[in-house]
């Protein structure tokens, strides 16, 4: 019983050791240690996760397209640029055509034909597109005015314009000459003069036939001369001004 009793009390009577100086040294320093791992491990204090590590870096899942060595064929499309002169340029002959054939309000079988052959010239030309072609019925109309003419003729090449005289004649010549053809060729010759400064009848010497009272020869003298002098006898003429 005494040796239980003593045990007992040695027990709970027994006083709290002091911790040693060394001891008290080494917990601090590895708390400090902890402390500090911890520390670079959160990234300067910015927070970090004890139990899942850092994640890699993510990288892109890209890889750029490898050229697949077929050839792509462009179709090209055939663009035709309008030519806005020569359109007017070719409806301004076929409407002088027929202003000319037009202007007695008598067009023969003749002159159609010649009118139709010329229509048919614009339809089968690629450089007018249709919507002009279209049109040439409405400048067959039968009260063709003149300034629907100048109009589709007003900024054609002045070559183009002298050589369409020649047309107008020729037009005007098919059956005979009338004189409202004669007046309409005219009024184009002025028109293309004044566009031109080309003047027609400038090269062209008109004559005056007199028959000499002495032997009868013939006296040919250009008009402007105030005198006609007889080649085979002399006898002299004066010319009066009308």
């Amino acid at each position: 019983m005494r040796l239980g009793k003593s045990l007992l009390g040695s027990i709970f009577n027994k006083k709290k050791q002091k911790p040693s100086p060394l001891k008290t040294v080494g917990a601090v320093v590895a708390t400090a240690f902890i402390i500090k791992t911890l520390f670079d491990k959160s990234g300067g204090g910015k927070g970090f996760d004890l139990f899942e590590p850092d994640e890699p870096e993510k990288k892109l899942n890209y890889e750029p397209p490898k050229p697949s060595g077929k050839t792509v064929e462009v179709a090209r499309v055939n663009v035709v640029r309008e030519d806005e002169d020569y359109i007017n340029t070719t409806l301004g002959k076929l409407a002088l055509c027929w202003y000319i054939a037009n202007i007695d309000n008598d067009v023969t079988p003749e002159e159609r034909v010649e009118l139709n052959r010329l229509a048919d010239e614009v339809r089968r030309d690629d450089k007018i597109p249709q919507r002009y072609k279209n049109s040439i019925t409405d400048i067959f109309a039968p009260g063709i005015k003149f300034n629907t003419v100048t109009n589709y003729l007003d900024h054609a090449d002045p070559v183009v314009l002298i050589d369409l005289v020649s047309e107008a004649d020729r037009i005007a010549a098919i059956n005979g000459v009338s004189d409202r053809e004669k007046y309409a060729v005219g009024a184009f010759k002025h028109f293309v003069e004044q566009k031109t400064g080309h003047k027609f009848d400038a090269d062209k010497v008109r004559h005056i036939d007199l028959i000499c009272s002495s032997c009868g020869a013939v006296m040919t003298v250009n008009e402007k001369a105030s005198k006609a002098v007889c080649d085979y006898c002399g006898t002299v003429k004066v010319i009066f001004p009308d």
